[in-house]
């Protein structure tokens, strides 16, 4: 976790977070969320024990009564290397296991990504200051153009391939209906052994998983070819 706007030439240890805004970020896996990601989406531990059902919550209104002694002057960014489909997975899970938990109002996901705000209903939109900027930066079309041209050079490539898009490219234990596994386990037909599977909510990441028949380095050189022609920066 990093704290910032903190006078680091002050020899008192006490915050005044009148004197300024305070920004905090946090790591989401192994920090702000100290649970394994079993234990809180598909173990019974919050249900069968009630000494750490206490804990859970007890940790988080904590954290949310520091939240709002802070009020104006103080924000909280919760960054992590989940998707935004694999971090609401895990967020909606605490919901239904009716557990106290602080909401991120602020959102980086992917490693840095994308970045969301959570709006007035509490649902996540997509902050556009930031991505405009980075459009403009990497000479960024408009996405769904792009998914669909990628999905075209596919057909080009791969005999017989299905493509279908999914939340979660990741394991049906994990993840559950919005995982790949559970996808292809519903909708593939076995006509094909060759498999590309997009996930659907991103932005500045295409994160596609192919089943092992793909020749990927095939692919990945026409798609490289894609984006070169378009002088897109892409990393």
């Amino acid at each position: 976790m990093r704290i910032f706007s903190v006078n680091a030439a002050s020899a008192s240890s006490f915050v005044n977070f009148k004197s300024g805004h305070t920004s905090i970020y946090s790591d989401f896996d192994g920090t702000y969320m100290p649970y394994a990601h079993y234990d809180v989406c598909s173990g019974d531990m919050f249900i069968n024990d009630r000494y750490q059902r206490e804990r859970f919550c007890d940790l988080y209104s904590k954290f949310k009564k520091f939240i709002s002694n802070g009020k104006k002057e103080l924000s909280f960014t919760l960054t992590t290397g989940r998707t935004k489909p694999e971090y609401d997975y895990i967020e909606n899970k605490i919901i239904e296991k009716n557990l106290d938990y602080y909401k991120p109002q602020t959102l980086i996901t992917s490693n840095g990504n994308d970045k969301y705000l959570r709006n007035s209903d509490g649902e996540w939109v997509l902050d556009d200051n930031r991505n405009l900027a980075i459009k403009s930066n990497c000479n960024f079309s408009d996405r769904k153009q792009i998914v669909t041209d990628l999905k075209n050079i596919l057909k080009s490539q791969v005999k017989n391939v299905l493509i279908i898009d999914t939340k979660v490219n990741k394991c049906e234990a994990d993840y559950g209906q919005d995982s790949l596994e559970y996808a292809i386990r519903k909708l593939y037909s076995g006509r094909s052994k060759n498999i590309a599977a997009f996930v659907a909510d991103e932005n500045f990441r295409f994160d596609i998983s192919f089943s092992p028949d793909v020749d990927i380095h095939k692919v990945a050189n026409a798609f490289q070819k894609y984006f070169d022609d378009r002088n897109m920066h892409l990393k």
